[in-house]
């Protein structure tokens, strides 16, 4: 990347890091935005993200009590630093839990299981096991699709019965808690403020250098998102006559350049999402239902089977998507904020996924799978205590991760521009939950496989495809919610 005007730069990161870095300003989605994106932040004014505190006295101590928590081990390195490495981002992960140490009086250790997408089965056999044994755990951080299952096998504590846990409190996200509690239970919860949290949100990036090569300036791309006006289609419009046969093969292939490449099918899920779909909603009177047979669903698969299947400019490509977004042979890339960790040597710019349409009131950020999710087993020594940690923990990611992590390092370090942090604001406070997709492992088969599946065989008939299923996902949705009912 070309200078970012560093000395500017190391002299606010002193200032913020003699500050508690905490310069943001709560907003009314429980997330946190700038003033102006064009501004550096005030390191002059009382940080805000500090004016709101925990509901836990000053008083609480543990005396030095060991508390061990189980960790999906894949996901380690969106909690601590285990390399040694230093950095802006480490000392943030780092100095947070030194933190919630000092301030509950505890020993955190932690214990690294493998509990990725290949590895759930037996990461929950290890919480299962410790429930029937009497828990070995005093705190479960796992990948977020572990959790749900066992709340459904009732290996979970309702930790919104902990006075110290507030969910009002701006470092939880609201649609979080709305999406997943039953009759006031809430069984894990995810904050929003973590490096996990905010590295895994879905985004558009794109390549400035030939933005600016086919007459698209990245002060036009961001006028559209910041105006309401980035839908699909006026992303289509843009690639429009983006395309150029780099190999000299005369044949449109893995080697040219295109306007947007579409990469693994689980990326396709953000325009799923930020088209307004969910797998299971609420109906009027809050009852969950199932969605994904909505008239709808027909609508956004047709769209999107057009942009990727009958466009000429977007090449249906598959995991080596990067490579080409690296070698400048793609404009648009669809993927998770933390590929800007791997410090991109080019220019590039940031957009919300699309509206599917200029009807849809607002974007809508689909959260990808690897962000952590808190519990407690059901048979814990002190549930408390252990309340008091998750309590902590999201607290000291609101105030030491995001504000060097998302509002230092996103929109002012890995930033060529000065209006991209206004993007970063619109993609984190839009973020949404689903339910069916939260809970997804709980039947007959993954509700999103099958909208996938279908959308990458280049299929148009979705009432056919989900026809069969229909009855058997009601089936599953009623058994989930009898299960969670009745804890």
């Amino acid at each position: 990347m070309k200078t970012r005007l560093t000395s500017v730069l190391l002299a606010l990161l002193m200032l913020l890091s003699a500050m508690g870095l905490a310069s943001c300003v709560q907003n009314q989605n429980g997330g946190e935005t700038t003033t102006a994106s064009t501004d550096l932040p005030d390191t002059t004014a009382t940080p805000e993200s500090t004016a709101v505190t925990p509901n836990i006295p000053e008083t609480l101590n543990y005396g030095d009590t060991t508390v061990t928590i189980l960790m999906c081990k894949e996901q380690m390195k969106q909690t601590m630093t285990i390399d040694g490495s230093e950095g802006l981002l480490p000392d943030a992960l780092n100095t947070r839990l030194r933190k919630v140490e000092s301030r509950l009086g505890v020993k955190l250790e932690f214990i690294e299981e493998p509990g990725n997408w290949a590895n759930r089965a037996s990461f929950i056999s290890k919480v299962e096991a410790a429930v029937q044994n009497g828990s070995e755990y005093d705190l479960v951080v796992a990948y977020n699709l572990n959790p749900p299952t066992m709340a459904v096998r009732g290996l979970l504590m309702d930790i919104n019965e902990s006075d110290y846990i507030d969910f009002t409190k701006p470092w939880w996200p609201d649609r979080l808690i709305d999406t997943i509690s039953f009759n006031d239970r809430v069984f894990f919860c995810v904050d929003n403020s973590s490096y996990g949290s905010i590295r895994n949100m879905a985004c558009i990036m794109f390549r400035k250098d030939i933005a600016d090569e086919y007459n698209m300036p990245a002060d036009t791309l961001y006028s559209y998102a910041l105006n309401g006006e980035w839908t699909i289609d006026k992303m289509e419009e843009c690639i429009q006559g983006v395309y150029k046969d780099l190999n000299n093969n005369n044949v449109k292939d893995y080697g040219d350049l295109y306007g947007f490449a579409a990469v693994d099918k689980p990326r396709l899920d953000a325009f799923f999402h930020g088209s307004g779909l969910t797998i299971v909603g609420k109906d009027s009177e809050g009852n969950f239902v199932m969605t994904l047979g909505d008239e709808k669903v027909q609508t956004v698969l047709e769209r999107m089977n057009k942009l990727l299947f009958g466009d000429e400019y977007v090449y249906m490509a598959d995991d080596k998507m990067y490579e080409m977004f690296i070698n400048a042979q793609v404009l648009f890339y669809d993927t998770p904020i933390a590929i800007v960790d791997k410090n991109l040597d080019f220019e590039f710019g940031v957009l919300p996924t699309p509206k599917f349409d200029s009807e849809q009131d607002t974007y809508i950020t689909y959260i990808s799978n690897t962000h952590d999710s808190f519990c407690i087993p059901k048979t814990v020594r002190d549930f408390d205590m252990s309340a008091a940690i998750i309590e902590c923990m999201a607290y000291e990611a609101y105030t030491e991760v995001a504000p060097k992590y998302f509002e230092v390092m996103l929109k002012y370090k890995y930033s060529s521009d000065t209006k991209s942090g206004q993007i970063y604001d619109i993609i984190r406070r839009n973020v949404m939950f689903d339910f069916g997709y939260i809970f997804s492992e709980n039947f007959i088969s993954n509700p999103i496989l099958l909208y996938r599946n279908t959308l990458t065989s280049g299929s148009t008939s979705w009432a056919s495809q989900y026809r069969a299923y229909s009855g058997p996902y009601q089936k599953n949705l009623q058994s989930i919610i009898d299960a969670m009912s009745s804890q």
